[in-house]
């Protein structure tokens, strides 16, 4: 269960797949006071990217969200990119250290 006061998690460098992407997502859904999640350094991938893109419209504390490192192409950083800017929320997206491109 996710805490109801929780403002900042950071697992980085933690051996965070995508599914473990998956369940964090599912807990920041639940986490309304959620303001920084850090997951850098762990090999979400694009699917994991997804997943995360998939839970933004419920953190709408969200003001960082950290993801250097974490083995995200294009198609992840778009879903991001894109699950962002539907939120209109002025949340700052770290992607250094992954394979972007121009996303």
């Amino acid at each position: 269960r996710a805490s109801a006061s929780l403002r900042q998690l950071t697992l980085w460098r933690t051996a965070i797949s995508a599914a473990g992407a998956r369940h964090i997502a599912a807990a920041a859904r639940e986490c309304r006071t959620l303001e920084i999640l850090d997951l850098g350094a762990n090999d979400i991938g694009d699917e994991g990217a997804q997943a995360i893109a998939d839970a933004l419209p419920s953190c709408a504390a969200l003001q960082e969200l950290r993801l250097e490192e974490c083995g995200i192409g294009a198609e992840g950083a778009k879903c991001l990119r894109d699950a962002i800017a539907a939120t209109g929320a002025r949340t700052v997206l770290r992607l250094d250290g992954n394979d972007c491109g121009d996303a």
